[in-house]
């Protein structure tokens, strides 16, 4: 299968997960996303949890284009952190099915800490926590912020904020104004 395959299967699989989560989406749903029969589905892609795991890498490779994206664009961490908040939140304002974000969607749905698809989400945000972290210390070391500043801490109030933000945006009757809200956070935070 070439990567434009994968990606478009990827892109189909992550909706239905992120839609229905892992326990209620069915072979059906599967089948009908996907439009192949069930043998097809298990022969070139293996089970169900093995989809999972395609839909997961795929969010992932997402979350990483945005973080590069906006390393792109600045020289400073903070400045960078808040572009990838904001083209975090924008994107998902626009093309995420549920409030949630998939891999704590994930998470919350399997209870069991020994899955590996729990290990595989848990992996994944810890990694974006260290990322967002490291650009806190990079920030703190440059003076763009306080040298009292707990990066660990900070990194996951900022996670806060973007579940926060998506929960507000998703509930919310009126267009929400993700750049401006992100600006004053960072004003409250630094």
């Amino acid at each position: 299968m070439d990567i434009f395959s994968k990606n478009i299967i990827a892109e189909k699989l992550l909706f239905v997960f992120w839609s229905n989560g892992y326990h209620l989406t069915t072979l059906q749903d599967l089948q009908h996303e996907l439009d192949m029969r069930p043998g097809s589905i298990y022969y070139k892609l293996g089970n169900k949890e093995a989809l999972c795991r395609l839909a997961m890498e795929f969010y992932i490779d997402g979350l990483n284009s945005k973080f590069l994206e906006a390393k792109t664009k600045s020289e400073s961490p903070i400045k960078v952190l808040k572009e990838f908040v904001v083209l975090l939140l924008k994107d998902f304002k626009s093309t995420s099915p549920n409030y949630l974000c998939f891999l704590m969607k994930i998470m919350t749905e399997i209870n069991d800490r020994n899955s590996p698809l729990f290990t595989s989400a848990k992996i994944a945000i810890d990694s974006f926590h260290f990322k967002i972290e490291s650009l806190l210390i990079e920030a703190r070391e440059r003076g763009e912020i306080r040298n009292a500043t707990c990066c660990k801490s900070t990194a996951i109030l900022i996670q806060s904020f973007i579940d926060g933000v998506r929960i507000a945006t998703k509930k919310s009757t009126h267009d929400v104004a993700i750049a401006d809200i992100t600006d004053d956070f960072f004003g409250f935070l630094f």
